[in-house]
């Protein structure tokens, strides 16, 4: 298993309105966050940021667009947000992980995806990288997410 783990630290910031944010996001707020690279996020299916919902994700990852379903596989309050992608419903080996913990400055954010397999079948990750994503993904993915949050941040608190 490939994984992709980035930690930022976001000033001002509570783990509580992190986690609400995110859990209860829509399009219209995602667009806010990041305007022209936070393209779509929404709940398909069951009820808004409780697991076992399916959401909609489509944003710019560097060079890289995303556009996945996923289901929400775990909540952990003000703690963690699991989901789970998924192809035309078949759950995939890719988990987006974003845990979250208060610091003295702020929040302290853990944004993490887990892509391909698990025991024998990660032999198979370096090759399924490199077919399918960018040689400097990793790079692009870290950047992607110190910005986000960065301006989650501004988004949720515009005067800290």
């Amino acid at each position: 298993m490939l994984s992709y783990r980035t930690e930022v630290d976001v000033p001002a910031l509570r783990s509580r309105e992190v986690y609400d944010f995110l859990r209860t996001c829509d399009d219209q707020r995602y667009h806010l966050w990041w305007p022209g690279t936070h393209l779509s996020f929404h709940t398909v299916s069951g009820p808004p940021g409780e697991v076992g919902s399916v959401v909609f994700m489509d944003e710019r990852i560097g060079t890289f667009r995303l556009t996945a379903r996923g289901v929400v596989r775990k909540l952990v309050p003000d703690r963690e947000l699991v989901v789970q992608l998924t192809w035309a419903g078949v759950p995939l080996p890719a988990w987006l992980t974003l845990s979250f913990e208060d610091t003295a400055e702020g929040v302290r954010i853990v944004h993490e995806l887990a892509l391909f397999f698990r025991g024998a079948g990660r032999v198979l990750d370096r090759l399924l990288a490199r077919l399918a994503l960018p040689a400097d993904f990793e790079q692009q993915l870290a950047g992607h997410a110190r910005e986000e949050f960065a301006r989650l941040g501004q988004l949720l608190h515009p005067r800290a």
